[in-house]
């Protein structure tokens, strides 16, 4: 007999190893959630049973929570005074292996974040108050407010019971701020061990520093950035070439006053590199035709007995006879005729 109630023992001991624990929290004062973890047997579902006290019966599960087709935890409704007794689990798998749990349930409550943030800044003395509204009674829950100014680590400051409000002193205009508030139940009703999860984030101050461009908006830019960059090759290219043509057809007119160390210290006495001639100026006025030159000298001239003058040139070695001019006396006057 001893020898088969050991080997009963050790079989139900066996078999209970493969029942998961129950975690049970109360959310929000609503209902309560106990759930377990699968975790070897994905194929086992099982039953879930729970009383409140230690005189009731136990009761099945009224509402399951399932996940992949199995059951993964058990929805209990919930009242006011619940939380001050003690709960009491049965989880059961096949062949009627079961796992009894007690759990203390006062400080296993979860209240959700709190809604409805808002700022409002004292521009005279550069106060911000931060508001918000909870979804349970303010007269049970404290606060805890988180704040940090743009990039720099969380600051956080827990608030009196039942505050709604907190006020942030001497804030910066320059700076961004971000706050975000979690309630729980205070220690007047109960504290809870359990903090809700942060709010949704309030952002108030300068933003033009820290609001990053979202990927898809700087994704729609680039074709403006394209086309702009386009436009700007194309005004460049367009006054590059107007410029060409405009150094051609009005020169460039000298400046007065440059200075004429210039001409000799930098320039070695070159003047089209001193007054920046261009190149289209100095090739329009290059001749494109050739004339051969001719050379003329002059030669001596003298006369002989017959009254011509001779003159030598270089086309021809023969002197040229040109005719000398011979002056008569001029005729007194009053002389008779016949006598001249």
């Amino acid at each position: 007999m001893m020898f088969l109630f050991l080997l009963l023992f050790s079989g139900l001991g066996l078999g209970s190893a493969f029942i998961p624990d129950v975690s049970c929290l109360i959310v929000n004062l609503e209902h309560t959630d106990c759930t377990w973890d699968r975790g070897s047997n994905p194929e086992l579902n099982f039953t879930f049973q729970s009383r409140l006290g230690s005189r009731l019966p136990f009761r099945d599960c009224p509402q399951y929570l399932r996940e992949g087709g199995y059951n993964v935890g058990c929805r209990l409704p919930h009242e006011i005074n619940d939380k001050f007794s003690p709960l009491h689990t049965r989880l059961s798998g096949d062949n009627n292996v079961m796992k009894e749990q007690t759990t203390e349930m006062k400080e296993r409550v979860k209240l959700k974040p709190p809604l409805n943030l808002s700022v409002v800044v004292n521009s005279t003395n550069l106060e911000l108050w931060l508001y918000w509204n909870t979804s349970t009674k303010s007269t049970c829950t404290e606060s805890e407010v988180r704040y940090r100014k743009q990039d720099d680590q969380w600051r956080s400051v827990l608030t009196s019971t039942s505050a709604s409000s907190y006020s942030l002193p001497q804030i910066s205009l320059k700076h961004q701020y971000e706050l975000q508030v979690r309630v729980r139940v205070s220690y007047s009703c109960g504290q809870s061990k359990f903090w809700s999860d942060w709010s949704v984030p309030i952002f108030w101050g300068n933003t033009t520093a820290v609001t990053p461009v979202p990927l898809k908006t700087f994704y729609s830019l680039i074709p403006v950035l394209v086309l702009g960059i386009i436009m700007v090759v194309m005004v460049v290219i367009y006054f590059t070439h107007g410029e060409r043509i405009r150094i051609i057809f009005v020169p460039v007119v000298p400046n007065p006053g440059k200075n004429l160390e210039d001409l000799f210290k930098t320039c070695n006495g070159n003047v089209e590199e001193w007054l920046h001639i261009s190149k289209e100026f100095k090739e329009g006025f290059q001749p494109n035709y050739s004339e051969p030159a001719c050379l003329v000298r002059e030669c001596p001239a003298f006369s002989d007995a017959t009254g011509w003058v001779s003159v030598q040139t270089d086309q021809s070695e023969r002197p040229s006879m040109v005719p000398s001019l011979s002056v008569s006396p001029p005729v007194p006057e009053n002389l008779p005729p016949g006598l001249v």
